[in-house]
Formats: structure tokens, C-alpha cells, sequence
């Protein structure tokens, strides 16, 4: 009977320990999706894990998450590493366990420090030239570096922030070359002659002086 009693337990505390060792994370899922360089140009989850920091891309699947453009959501999920995937395939497999919450967007202002996509140049009132949305830059709290990409190729500099005033300095960029390198080299140029910014619901307005030269977009 104690022997019974023993395996019993022994048992009881195996499950119990597979089911105290399932790997978790609670992450926050932006109201919009990014175009991000994978193998192929796809769309991408935007994600942070608090809310004090700033969005990243998210190249993998949520398995279970039907997900909706314009709300924010916190949720919780399930990650498991994956054995032998397929060749340029992730590594690692991601379920979702709960929806902790769900936000319009427009119930929250949006920060500085965000992931800002170029919407459009302020100077050009030709609405036949469209913007290719893979012109943006990553501004981090607490960092004077940026980050982004021009339409082409990666971006990288410093930047001074002082209440409304925002400068780029020392802005640079790999060479490699593309169909979009007309909007990266006006958007570069640009960001240069920025001075001031403004935001207003998901767009930032960046200035030179009282001149709007840029607006970029977070949500949409």
C-alpha cells in the first residue's frame, strides 16, 4: 500500500512539475502591422513587452490569435522550441493562451519613442506619388541613437530630443541599391533639416523650423 501511495505521488509531483515548467511571456501587440524584410517582404506583428518600451517587429505566427487592425491587445502565450525546422523556417512556435486585453487605439496617445513609418512628404501635394512603406525609423526611450530603414537600405544615427525640438545627426546608411532609392534619399535628406515635431492621434509631423517637411504614421 505504501508503495502504491509512493508511486502515486512521485507521479502527481511529474505532472506537476511539466506543467510549473511550460514556457510563457505576456506581450503587448500594436493597433497596426509593419512591413518587415524576412525571407520575403511580409507584414509583421509590432511588439513590446512593457509598455514603457518601444515597438519591435515580430516575425513569427501566434497560433490562435485572430488578430484586428486598430486595437491593442495584451496577451499571453505559449512558446515551445522547435526540432529540425524546415531550412529559413523559425525556430521556435508560438500559441496564444488568453487575451488580456483589447483597446481601440485612439484610447491611448501615442509616444515618441515608436516605430514611425513615412506616410507621406509634406512638400509634395501630387497625390499620384505614392509612398513605398518600407521608409521608417525606430526612436528607443532613453537611447540617442535611432534606427530605421530608408526604402533600401538600414539606417543609423544619432538624435537629440529637448521637449518639442528633435534634431538627426550624423545619419548613415549600407549601399546597397534598389528601385526605391529616390524615396530614401529624399527621406534622409529630410530627416537632416528636421528642428521641431508635433503628434497628433498616430501621426508624427516633423518641422524644419515652422515648415512641415515629413509625416510619419504608427497606426492606422
Amino acid at each position: 500500500m505504501k508503495s502504491i501511495l509512493l508511486l502515486l505521488t512521485v507521479i502527481s509531483l511529474l505532472i506537476l512539475g511539466c506543467r510549473t515548467s511550460r514556457n510563457t511571456k505576456t506581450m503587448i501587440v500594436a493597433s497596426k502591422q509593419g512591413n518587415c524584410q524576412g525571407v520575403v517582404e511580409q507584414a509583421c506583428y509590432l511588439v513590446k513587452n512593457k509598455e514603457n518600451q518601444s515597438w519591435e517587429f515580430f516575425y513569427d505566427e501566434i497560433k490562435g490569435f485572430s488578430y484586428e487592425e486598430g486595437y491593442e491587445y495584451k496577451i499571453k502565450v505559449e512558446i515551445k522550441k522547435v526540432k529540425n525546422p524546415p531550412q529559413d523556417a523559425s525556430n521556435m512556435q508560438y500559441k496564444l493562451l488568453k487575451i488580456i486585453s483589447k483597446e481601440a487605439n485612439s484610447k491611448k496617445g501615442m509616444s515618441l519613442y515608436n516605430t514611425w513609418i513615412l506616410s507621406r512628404f509634406s512638400y509634395e501635394s501630387n497625390l499620384n506619388n505614392s509612398i513605398n512603406k518600407k521608409s521608417y525609423i525606430t526612436l528607443t526611450q532613453g537611447s540617442d541613437r535611432f534606427n530605421g530603414n530608408g526604402g533600401c537600405n538600414r539606417l543609423f544615427g544619432n538624435i537629440i530630443v529637448n521637449k518639442d525640438k528633435i534634431t538627426f545627426k550624423k545619419i548613415a546608411a549600407t549601399k546597397m541599391s534598389c528601385d526605391n532609392l529616390n524615396q530614401e534619399m529624399k527621406f534622409i535628406n529630410a530627416l537632416e533639416k528636421v528642428t521641431d515635431y508635433k503628434i497628433v492621434g498616430c501621426e508624427l509631423f516633423l518641422y524644419e523650423r515652422n515648415q512641415k517637411i515629413l509625416v510619419l504614421e504608427s497606426c492606422r
